[in-house]
């Protein structure tokens, strides 16, 4: 193992054939957690054995996913989706002026599908605080709890007695939720051998059954630049070589010349590679791919396994190429592993890496610099007090409409993406 407690290539392929000591189950269907992937599953299966087999002749299929991690994917995602959806703030109750005691059966005031362990409930008292009724007992609702709501962060100036509003524990104690209109998807995959230990496909499988974690492909964003600096550093750059973050304009066939925006400071000057890449700076990437050539950036890419649209231009570098969180998660594995591509699989007996895709201390000079944006670059803010070794990247496309973060250590590579299935922007700061 390299001193960084990165897998070496050739301890990454050993490993590949070793069994992991991991809680392994057959998933079961009962459990909201596990709806996503159990249906990645059992496509798969369809796709390989054919209906009759899977349907006809029974027997036992057991997966790669890890219960515990499939658990914590899961509510990570609900809460993302609830997190981003806040910044709009609240659309109102399900329903008003609902006597009490309350009827549960009433339409007005059925639980929406999606709600898995939230519940419905009915104001009747407000003041700062809150107090309802449920079908299971009472609750009460803190007012400052509501500031995403409200501004002055108490329970009258959102709620009103007889009120039919949703309630969830989100770690907190109860308080006011409302199904988010945005949508989140994550995966987690063993860089070691490709196991698929998570996948997370959207809020809830009751109201939606694409599964944006395996089968979404949305433009990454950001999250494709250390790819293109794998690229440079392949081709004689080092952490420490010189960028020029400054504004440029570059010939476009048949368009107008494309000019990045690079900020309101409009750039940085001259920088390192090192910081360019953990503060994610765009004029002096672009830069760095017009130094190095598309041919390249396209070929590093493929090697990940990402594919770069034929009529792609300098925006490459900015991120446009698409991809499923999966997909995404299999390119950062081969960063995790020391330069070994692996291919992911829902069964540990199709577990498999490929051979070396990058030069290994290229690899470990990219592993170095994504620490630094969980250190002190661009991730800094979210991970300030965690004291584990992580490398990552933040991701967000034009307009919005994409947010991305993928992170990894020596034995996990996890992504989560957060976007609107209409592909509309995103609530500023998401």
């Amino acid at each position: 193992m390299q001193e960084d407690g990165y897998l070496t290539p050739s301890q990454a392929q050993e490993a590949a054939s070793r069994p992991l000591p991991l809680e392994r189950a057959v998933l079961d269907g009962g459990e909201h957690a596990f709806w996503y992937a159990q249906e990645a599953a059992r496509r798969f299966l369809v796709s390989e054995a054919g209906v009759e087999n899977v349907y006809g002749s029974g027997g036992e299929a057991f997966t790669t996913f890890v219960p515990a991690v499939q658990r914590a994917a899961h509510a990570a995602v609900r809460a993302g989706a609830v997190s981003v959806d806040r910044m709009s703030g609240w659309r109102g109750p399900l329903a008003r002026r609902v006597p009490v005691p309350v009827d549960w059966s009433e339409a007005g005031i059925l639980a929406p599908a999606g709600l898995e362990d939230w519940r419905v409930a009915v104001v009747t008292e407000v003041g700062k605080d809150a107090r309802a009724v449920t079908a299971d007992g009472e609750a009460t609702l803190r007012g400052a709890d509501m500031s995403w709501a409200s501004r002055s962060g108490r329970a009258d100036s959102v709620l009103s007695p007889g009120d039919a509003v949703l309630v969830a524990d989100l770690g907190r104690g109860d308080e006011l939720v409302q199904v988010p209109a945005v949508q989140a998807a994550a995966a987690v995959i063993d860089p070691r051998n490709g196991h698929i230990l998570a996948l997370a496909g959207g809020f809830s499988g009751e109201t939606s059954e694409f599964d944006r974690a395996t089968q979404a492909s949305r433009q990454v964003g950001s999250a494709f630049k250390p790819f293109v600096y794998l690229s440079a550093i392949e081709e004689g750059f080092d952490a420490m070589s010189p960028v020029m973050d400054s504004p440029i304009s570059l010939d476009q066939e048949g368009q107008a010349d494309w000019r990045p925006r690079g900020g309101s400071s409009g750039g940085m000057g001259l920088i390192t590679l090192r910081r360019s890449l953990e503060l994610s700076r765009n004029l002096s990437t672009v830069r760095l791919l017009y130094d190095i050539g598309m041919d390249k950036v396209r070929d590093t890419a493929a090697r990940a396994g990402l594919d770069i649209p034929s009529d792609a231009g300098w925006s490459t570098a900015l991120g446009v190429t698409e991809a499923s969180p999966l997909a995404l998660a299999a390119a950062y594995g081969a960063l995790a592993n020391g330069g070994q591509r692996v291919r992911p699989s829902l069964f540990s007996s199709l577990a498999s890496v490929g051979p070396g895709s990058f030069d290994p201390v290229s690899v470990a000079q990219i592993n170095s610099i994504l620490e630094g944006v969980i250190t002190h670059g661009t991730a800094a803010s979210a991970f300030r007090g965690f004291d584990r070794p992580l490398a990552g990247k933040t991701g967000t496309t034009n307009a919005g409409r994409d947010v991305w973060f993928a992170a990894y250590g020596p034995a996990f590579v996890v992504v989560a993406w957060v976007g609107m299935d209409d592909m509309s922007p995103l609530p500023r700061g998401a």
